[in-house]
């Protein structure tokens, strides 16, 4: 025999419809209630003024320190000695130094940073040509 796979009873029961009934009667918003009547304030400070028992007494003002600079502390006067005897030495390495050499130094140092921008300029034009021949090899081949 066949089984009916939606059986023919009805799953909830049907409920009868309960005509609308309001939940809360018709309340005015506001009660009338009778007002408190005004009442006159007292004042919070007495008529005589409050004397203390104890004298109070300020501190002594305190003094302010000197202004200080700007700048920060100073060296100790060791560390200044050495520091000008580092620049004395600086400037005599370079007063001594022979023109030629100083100039071969600056010159050199120049041309390296050219061949740098040459050489990673040219890599950055040849990739760029490569990318754009592989995509027309690319496009012919659709």
């Amino acid at each position: 025999p066949e089984v009916p796979l939606v059986p023919d009873v009805p799953l909830v029961p049907e409920v009868p419809l309960v005509p609308e009934v309001p939940l809360v009667p018709d309340v005015p918003l506001v009660p009338d209630v009778p007002l408190v009547p005004e009442v006159p304030l007292v004042p919070l400070e007495p008529d005589e003024p409050l004397v203390p028992d104890v004298e109070i007494v300020s501190p002594p003002p305190e003094l302010e320190p000197p202004p200080r600079p700007w700048l920060m502390e100073p060296e100790p006067p060791h560390a200044e000695r050495e520091s000008m005897a580092a620049t004395v030495a600086a400037i005599r390495v370079v007063r001594n130094t022979p023109w030629g050499i100083t100039l071969m130094s600056i010159l050199s140092s120049l041309l390296k940073c050219v061949v740098n921008f040459v050489v990673l300029s040219g890599a950055r034009t040849t990739l760029q040509l490569s990318c754009h021949f592989d995509a027309r090899r690319c496009d012919n081949r659709i």
